[in-house]
């Protein structure tokens, strides 16, 4: 994702190991206790947290286009007009399209493509 966004190689490299590599330390009464391992991915409350979101809601994004640029989907009759094919707020992602079987065949496989790729998948509980 980083290399897509061009981003200098050593901010991949500094972003990189704050992900894959993390060390704790304690404090108690006063004075630092030792480290230890945590496990890898971003922690509740990373400040990077929003960033890495936003960059991987962006390559979403790109590839809800790139179906419809293919031909692959059909916009949803009121979406088409404008060439809205999705919405993204906050951690929230709404798709339009046409309810035919490829339309929805190519959305899906989309959904899993990006699954597979950056871990995020959408909840199936969520209406």
């Amino acid at each position: 994702m980083l290399r897509v966004f061009h981003f200098p190689p050593q901010f991949q490299k500094w972003i990189l190991g704050g992900l894959t590599s993390t060390w704790f330390s304690i404090k108690i009464n006063g004075d630092v206790t030792g480290f230890f391992q945590g496990g890898s991915g971003l922690r509740q409350g990373d400040p990077l947290s929003p960033f890495i979101f936003v960059m991987s809601m962006e390559i979403l994004s790109r590839l809800l286009r790139g179906i419809h640029k293919q031909a692959q989907v059909s916009y949803h009759p009121k979406c088409g007009r404008l060439g809205l094919n999705h919405l993204i707020f906050a951690d929230d992602l709404m798709i339009f399209s046409r309810g035919d079987l490829p339309s929805v065949t190519a959305v899906t496989n989309t959904l899993s493509k990006f699954a597979k790729v950056s871990g995020l998948q959408a909840n199936p509980d969520k209406n």
